[in-house]
């Protein structure tokens, strides 16, 4: 009886990153200069953003990779990326379909474990849609800019 609350619990919590990932992700950027120009733009959009250092928030979509650009007069460019990745629990949501290939009887622990299956991968295809099966590589980033001349 245990089994089958368990299989049930984990068929039923799979697919969670909706709840648990909702929303965007947010990247702490600190710019050195202060007042630094930031060019913020997605891999797989058309809109820029723009934004000014020294300290910037930036509220991310968890489904695209980033190209950040700092500029400043008298300072080299400097490009920084933020790469996004499926995230790792996304992928432990595939045990409860393990779990029913591995129940193959026709007993009620085996049907439990089939439907916890199918939850699962409900769910997965929701967060995927949703965005929230990714997260990005990094939550923080430091740009220090150098100056034309070579010294900081």
């Amino acid at each position: 009886m245990r089994a089958l609350f368990a299989c049930a619990a984990v068929g039923l919590l799979s697919g969670c990153g909706l709840l648990l990932n909702g929303g965007p992700s947010v990247v702490d950027l600190q710019v050195v200069p202060e007042g630094a120009e930031i060019t913020v733009k997605a891999a797989d959009q058309d809109d820029v953003r723009h934004e000014k250092g020294p300290r910037v928030k930036l509220t991310l979509d968890r489904g695209s990779a980033y190209a950040i650009l700092v500029t400043a007069d008298g300072y080299k460019p400097r490009l920084a990326r933020v790469q996004n990745r499926v995230a790792l629990g996304y992928w432990l949501d595939l045990a409860p379909c393990a779990l029913a290939f591995l129940a193959t009887s026709n007993s009620p622990a085996s049907q439990v474990s089939g439907l916890a299956a199918v939850l699962s991968l409900a769910g997965m295809i929701v967060d995927l849609l949703a965005h929230t099966a990714y997260e990005h590589d990094v939550h923080a980033l430091d740009v220090i800019l150098e100056k034309q001349g070579g010294a900081k």
